[in-house]
């Protein structure tokens, strides 16, 4: 039995965000979102914005949470294949893990192709569904 539910995600202070940049830069890094004629997720303005600033980091600074409900011996292998903050504690039913997985977008890009197989969809669809469909497009051999 496995469970996958999203908990917790970066969520920006836009109005404080632009406006601090602005002040402190004097940088409208919002023109090349309100030009863009695609209607964009958060996300992707965020990564927009933030590379007018610098092309370094803006995936370092978006994370998501999830809560994993997963047989015992699939927790090792997490462990032993990505680099995300993991804490597990026990669950029922019996020789079950509740986990929770936090990771930045840029550790997600590099996990979700080598995650476990019964994982990875699941996980993805959500990434997707966030707006971010076209940041994970090499994990198209997923199936």
């Amino acid at each position: 039995m496995i469970d996958i539910i999203p908990v917790a995600a970066t969520n920006v202070a836009w109005s404080s965000y632009l406006k601090s940049i602005l002040d402190h830069t004097g940088k409208n890094i919002a023109k090349k979102i309100d030009t863009s004629p695609f209607k964009l997720s958060a996300y992707e303005k965020f990564i927009i914005s933030f590379n007018e600033l610098s092309n370094d980091g803006a995936f370092k600074h978006i994370h998501f949470s999830f809560i994993i409900l997963l047989p015992a011996k699939m927790l090792l292998e997490l462990y032993e294949t990505v680099k995300l903050d993991i804490t597990s504690v026990k669950a029922l039913p019996q020789n079950h893990r509740l986990v929770f997985i936090t990771g930045s977008l840029e550790e997600w890009r590099k996990a979700i192709p080598i995650i476990n197989s019964e994982l990875a969809p699941t996980l993805l669809s959500y990434f997707n569904q966030a707006g971010l469909k076209t940041y994970f497009k090499e994990t198209k051999k997923l199936k």
